[in-house]
């Protein structure tokens, strides 16, 4: 009886180290999680967090793009602080599918206090015909 017991005790021990053998230890790549602003509500302006509450906007001027003369943006920007705010802004340009066909490249910008700036582009290419306006603390 015992010679059945520690065979079954080795068998069980031998099952158990097979089984932990053949386990793979190797885990798959990260991915990111989904957006929730796919659906097509990502904002046309975003700015760093570190500019919230200090400036806002107002309404864009949009000046749509002909088969001469390409998308015109201007966006009224004011400081809401007593201080200067010095900041970058870059315009991104995009085509009907929502691709990126060119940027503005960072421009500076010394907001006065209580005053209102305009920052304002022209696309690169006649095929721009969306935009995205991102603003962030000047570096």
């Amino acid at each position: 009886m015992t010679i059945v017991r520690a065979t079954a005790i080795i068998a069980a021990f031998v099952a158990l180290v097979l089984t932990g053998c053949n386990q793979d230890t190797t885990r798959a790549p990260a991915s990111p999680g989904p957006d929730p602003l796919v659906t097509g509500a990502y904002p046309q302006i975003t700015m760093a967090g570190g500019l919230v509450g200090l400036i806002v906007q107002g309404r864009p001027i949009v000046e749509s793009a002909t088969t001469s003369s390409p998308l015109r943006v201007t966006v009224p920007i004011r400081s809401v602080q007593d201080g200067p705010t010095r900041v970058q802004y870059q315009f991104t340009w995009l085509d009907s599918s929502g691709r990126p066909v060119g940027h503005s490249g960072w421009k500076y910008e010394l907001v006065p206090p209580r005053m209102e700036r305009f920052f304002e582009s022209n696309a690169l290419s006649t095929k721009a015909v969306d935009w995205q306006l991102e603003i962030k603390v000047a570096s």
